[in-house]
Parts: structure tokens; sequence; C-alpha cells
């Protein structure tokens, strides 16, 4: 927000240039329309960019490698499929990072897996709820983690790793066992309470958590 660090919309900081859009919030200028941390569609695009990838990536044609009898295009052939492998892995952590980013700010959003176009009808779409959201995230985490490395060379430094992929199952799962995730009644009246909480023991969700 205006290069502002968010903690300067609390009490925790101050952002010194009094016109900048964070301090929407600190004077309760901000609403629906005008929301200083307006992520919905940044992180949509985000997402689509990624299922399209996907969608692209299993459609990557090798077969001048693996059909050749050179050993140096068969070593080519296997390195290419484990890149792509890992690439794709890679991606769906992204996708649940975005998922995240979403879901901690709007509660249960639309979950989308493949591509869609400009032209697609979006009239009937719905919103997941919070709890399918939540399931999707760390789905997603467990089987990036699975397959992805537990540490890069330092040319590859900041790439996707299985402790980046558990820890945001973990952020998520502590979110998912939140009082704010598991007390519905702060929005009393909410015609659809799915969308912004969850329900069962709250000792299982810290369990799971930890």
């Amino acid at each position: 927000v205006d290069r502002a660090m968010m903690a300067s919309a609390t009490d925790e900081a101050e952002y010194t240039l009094e016109n900048g859009n964070v301090q929407k919030f600190n004077n309760g200028a901000w609403n629906a329309y005008d929301n200083p941390d307006n992520a919905w569609g940044k992180y949509f695009k985000a997402v689509r960019k990624v299922n399209q990838f996907l969608a692209a990536s299993d459609s990557i044609n090798l077969d001048t490698y693996r059909l050749s009898d050179d050993p140096s295009d068969q070593q080519i052939y296997q390195t290419r499929s484990a890149e792509i492998v890992r690439w794709k892995l890679e991606a769906r952590f992204l996708r649940a990072f975005f998922y995240f980013e979403l879901v901690k700010r709007y509660g249960g959003v639309p979950i989308f897996t493949s591509e869609l176009a400009v032209q697609d009808d979006f009239a009937n779409v719905e919103r997941n709820s919070l709890q399918d959201c939540i399931d999707f995230i760390v789905k997603e985490c467990d089987e990036a983690a699975g397959g992805l490395p537990t540490k890069y060379g330092d040319s590859d430094l900041g790439r996707a790793t299985k402790g980046a992929a558990l820890a945001l199952k973990s952020r998520a799962l502590l979110y998912a066992a939140s009082d704010l995730f598991n007390t519905p009644s702060w929005a009393s009246g909410y015609a659809n309470p799915e969308l912004i909480s969850v329900t069962g023991n709250r000792r299982d969700k810290w369990e799971a958590a930890a």
C-alpha cells in the first residue's frame, strides 16, 4: 500500500506520508469500493497464470529427445522431464500461497484449478466455503512438499522448497484454528457463515497446526 508496511494500518507503526493510501485505514476513509489493500484482482490474476502454466506444461513435446538414440539427448530428456515436474510443484505452491493471501482477507473464495478464458461465463461462479479453501491450500502444500527439494544451490536461491510448502501449510492451519475463524458471531446476521468461519473441534485444529 503506497510501499508502506501494513503495520502502518495499525498502532504498530506510523507512515509519515500523511496522504498515503494506508492512512485510509487510520482515518476511516476506506470502504468496500475504496480498499487500500484490494488484493482480489492481483491474486486471482496470479492464480490464472499458474493455471495457464499447468495446462501448458502438460503439452510440452519432448519427443525430439525422448526418441533419440543419442545418450546426451536422453540425458536432456530426463533432466527436462524432472524440471517440468518440479516447476509444476513450484507453481502449485505459489497458487496455494495466492489463495492463502485471498483467504486471510476475504474468507472463502472461488477455487479455480483450470485455465479460464475472458469469454467464459462467470455469472454462476460461487465462493467455496472457508473450510474448502483451507483444505485446498493444505492439500496443495502437502503434494508440493512431497516432491520439492529441501534446499537449492546458490544459483536457485529463493525457489520454493519443501520447508516453504510446510510452513505455508502450518500458517493456513493456524488461521483455521484461530479465534477469528472459529467465532462467526463477530459477523452476526451474515447470511453465509460458512464463508467466514469453520466448525469442528478447536483442539484438533490446534494439534493439526502444531
